[in-house]
């Protein structure tokens, strides 16, 4: 399935699925993604919610709530001096869709809904994250003797696992550094993405790419952190705008050098100018 508007149309079926519960474990959202999808025997099992459920979890309308549970966010309404946007709420006068199930935009505030309105400031929010090298970091050191098998073939160093067993590492073997990574259960976000970005750092991979001309920035889809693409995407409906897929990355438009910068600092210097 690579139709646009049957995603979307599946993304709110999912979202109201969600939405009719006040929470749903990974493993039930996962069924729920294949039971929305056709699922052929050489496909993963979590493709379906590559497609489905990530792209929620990634604009903010669903967040984790702790021992693997996920639920629909707080309504919110976001306001950009221009236009308000309406976050798993939607107002009583005439609104537009985005490209974003669950948020919706307008040129009037509704105040039946009794929220106020929250301005957004992606800087300020940017110099309050810490580098993704201080996150890992802060991960409990182990010891062991046991063979690591990194995550890629390529690397030297990073991501890596036990003898096959379905736990994350971080390993850097001149000096031995090994750091047991959290799970997924505790928190998704430092348990794969965090420590896979940081591997590319310690690989001398990119994480991004900012051309400072144009103003666009670009950021490797597969392990973005979540609390960093909700960041930029705040930066681009700040901007009237939304973020895109493009191969393998994520584009975002109207990026300032400071925003980019920022950005630099948080993924070590990954980010790489053209």
């Amino acid at each position: 399935m690579n139709d646009c508007e049957d995603i979307f149309k599946l993304q709110q079926l999912l979202y109201q699925y969600i939405d009719s519960f006040e929470y749903r474990s990974l493993g039930s959202i996962y069924d729920a993604c294949n039971n929305l999808t056709p699922h052929k025997e050489d496909e993963s099992d979590n493709k379906a919610a590559w497609l489905l459920f990530y792209p929620l979890l990634y604009s903010g309308v669903v967040d984790f709530i702790g021992k693997n549970k996920y639920a629909i966010t707080e309504p919110l309404i976001l306001f950009n001096n221009k236009k308000y946007f309406y976050i798993n709420c939607r107002p009583s006068c005439d609104c537009f869709t985005t490209p974003f199930v669950g948020i919706v935009s307008s040129d009037c505030y509704d105040d039946k809904l009794e929220m106020s309105p929250k301005t957004m400031n992606a800087m300020q929010i940017l110099k309050n994250i810490p580098s993704i090298k201080t996150i890992v970091e802060s991960y409990s050191n182990i010891y062991t003797e046991d063979k690591f098998d990194l995550y890629d073939f390529s690397w030297k160093k990073g991501l890596a696992t036990i003898n096959g067993r379905f736990a994350w590492y971080l390993y850097i073997p001149e000096p031995r550094i090994i750091k047991q990574v959290p799970n997924r259960e505790t928190n998704p976000e430092s348990s794969f993405r965090i420590p896979y970005c940081y591997s590319r750092v310690l690989n001398n991979e990119v994480n991004g790419v900012y051309n400072s001309s144009a103003k666009t920035l670009k950021m490797k889809r597969f392990a973005m952190p979540i609390m960093i693409y909700r960041v930029l995407l705040l930066n681009s409906l700040n901007n009237n705008q939304f973020p895109i897929n493009e191969e393998e990355f994520f584009v975002f438009d109207n990026v300032t050098k400071k925003v980019a910068s920022e950005i630099n600092r948080i993924f070590n210097n990954s980010i790489s100018y053209e």
